[in-house]
């Protein structure tokens, strides 16, 4: 793998990867989690891919890991329904997998990949919204319509989250989103079979109404997050009084569901930032969960601009959904003019996450950005060796068990996971301290 960023070794956050385990330390990709060291292979897409924003990033199938798809997007109105496939190499490879998908194209849909499958749901054009349901089995290169017409009212910006499903399906859910009555729904639908047929989980879930909420389902739970919605001037003044104005309320929330959306209980305000179209990104080799990128308010709105939004650049981890770590307020090489951040694993040949971003606000000119995380071997190194001599020596004072270092503090450190320490060689260092 290439070089990452400069890291100093003394910040808060976490190394990443390592792209050859050391034979001293022992330690592979796998058994790191991603962090705060990037690399940037290229700062603009080739010119044969065509400038956009308001796309979606996915894991990309039958690429063994290696790749992700950019789909759809807008260049100045002109939508498209076009398909990428980007490996990261020292000069990204960029492939057409699909000219023009069978969906039409269109702006605020969202995408999922399970296992073998990509799925496309919903979103708007200029003179329709949608309630169908996409699905490709050969990474994007051709669509079939799993249902053109779903129960649930056309709509945009939802939630989207899928599981493998039993007999080989894959279990899709919807949840909120902007529909064609100009509501903020806060329904929850579920499709156990590929997204065939969809059925009514619930109609009214304990969160609020909103639009552009990230969801993922992970340890037999459902997590989603953030989202947005415009309240009018009539909803304001019955909120807040006769003199109240219209505005855009935003949400740090999470939520979570554990059985299957029927009920949600609410985690708690978090310490980022508010956002909408925010990539929640699984690395289940160290059973981690990423937020990266999303659109929140302007810090300072103008007179003119009172609902200016701004990009977020910021990379957050949690394992638990509870607990949240700042991994980076910026991801290095990417403009605080772009906006649309998106984000997707890569796994082989050791995880990585593949960041994009399109669009440049206030200014008429588009770019596309492909940023990978990158390699710092030596910064791995150097975290390991300074925890491992923190435990050594409140052992040496304290008589901290090393157990109790292994399972309890060691892998909020490194983000490793208790089940990896039993079989690596920090267990075995530190039992030579008894």
């Amino acid at each position: 793998g290439a070089p990452g960023a400069p890291c100093d070794p003394g910040e808060a956050g976490v190394v990443h990867a390592v792209a050859n385990p050391d034979p001293v330390l022992g330690l592979s990709a796998a058994q790191l989690g991603l962090g705060r060291c990037w690399a940037n292979y290229g700062p603009e897409l080739p010119p044969s891919v065509p400038a956009r924003q308001a796309f979606v990033v996915v894991a990309a199938p039958g690429t063994g890991g290696r790749a992700v798809l950019m789909v759809g997007g807008h260049d100045h109105g002109r939508m498209m329904n076009d398909v990428w496939r980007v490996t990261p190499r020292e000069v990204p490879l960029v492939e057409l997998a699909c000219p023009s998908a069978a969906w039409e194209p269109r702006l605020g849909f969202s995408a999922v990949t399970v296992g073998g499958a990509v799925f496309v749901v919903g979103g708007f054009a200029e003179l329709a919204l949608f309630n169908d349901c996409w699905r490709s089995l050969d990474g994007g290169e051709t669509w079939q319509c799993m249902t053109r017409e779903a129960p649930f009212r056309c709509r945009y910006d939802i939630a989207l989250a899928g599981a493998p499903g039993a007999n080989g399906e894959v279990q899709l859910w919807v949840a909120g989103g902007f529909t064609d009555s100009h509501d903020y729904v806060r329904d929850v639908w579920h499709s156990a079979d590929s997204g065939r047929t969809w059925e009514l989980v619930v109609l009214q879930a304990e969160w609020t109404g909103r639009r552009g909420s990230s969801m993922v389902y992970r340890n037999g739970e459902l997590l989603m997050l953030g989202g947005s919605r415009y309240v009018t001037a009539a909803l304001a003044q019955s909120l807040h009084g006769p003199m109240a104005r219209a505005y855009w309320e935003w949400f740090n929330e999470v939520w979570v569901s554990r059985d299957r959306g029927a009920s949600w209980e609410q985690l708690g305000r978090m310490p980022f930032a508010p956002r909408v179209q925010a990539s929640l990104v699984e690395d289940p080799q160290s059973d981690t969960l990423y937020l990266v990128g999303g659109v929140t308010k302007s810090p300072v709105p103008s007179r003119h601009e009172p609902h200016a939004r701004v990009a977020c650049l910021d990379l957050w981890s949690t394992r638990t959904g509870r607990e949240w770590r700042l991994l980076t307020e910026q991801i290095p090489s990417v403009s605080p003019m772009l906006h649309n951040l998106r984000c997707a694993l890569c796994t082989s040949p050791e995880p990585r996450l593949a960041v994009m971003g399109g669009g440049e606000l206030g200014t008429r000119g588009m770019v596309s950005v492909v940023t990978w995380s990158g390699v710092d071997r030596q910064a791995a190194q150097q975290q390991v060796k300074l925890t491992l001599m923190v435990g050594m020596g409140l052992y040496r004072t304290h008589g901290i068990p090393t157990d109790v270092w292994r399972t309890g503090i060691m892998p909020y450190l490194v983000l490793l996971r208790p089940s990896m320490l039993d079989s690596l060689w920090i267990p075995r260092c530190l039992s030579a301290c008894h």
